[in-house]
């Protein structure tokens, strides 16, 4: 994926779509379950803190899910590794 920088430095949102299923078998059949969904601003797990040497953490971070019957929370970890290009931006906190 490629994270673009806006003219004024900050890095533009880049969205991603996690729809969370369970998966059971029923009677000899599968069944599927859709518990919920979450979207995420990929822009807001970039570690700023240390631009020249890439971080082993990441970000972790917990979500309530949408269109859940069932209000749950999912544990999302990102870890976003800088390949190439410059490293002079501002992340979404």
């Amino acid at each position: 994926m490629r994270l673009v920088i806006g003219k004024d430095q900050m890095l533009q949102e880049l969205w991603i779509h996690l729809e969370i299923i369970q998966e059971y078998s029923s009677g000899g059949k599968g069944e599927r379950i859709t518990l919920g969904n979450i979207k995420l601003n990929l822009a807001e797990y970039v570690d700023t803190n240390d631009h020249g040497h890439d971080s082993d953490e990441g970000v972790t971070r917990r979500y309530l899910m949408q269109d859940s019957k069932i209000n749950s929370t999912l544990k999302v970890s990102l870890h976003l590794k800088h390949l190439e290009g410059d490293r002079s931006y501002y992340a979404y906190v």
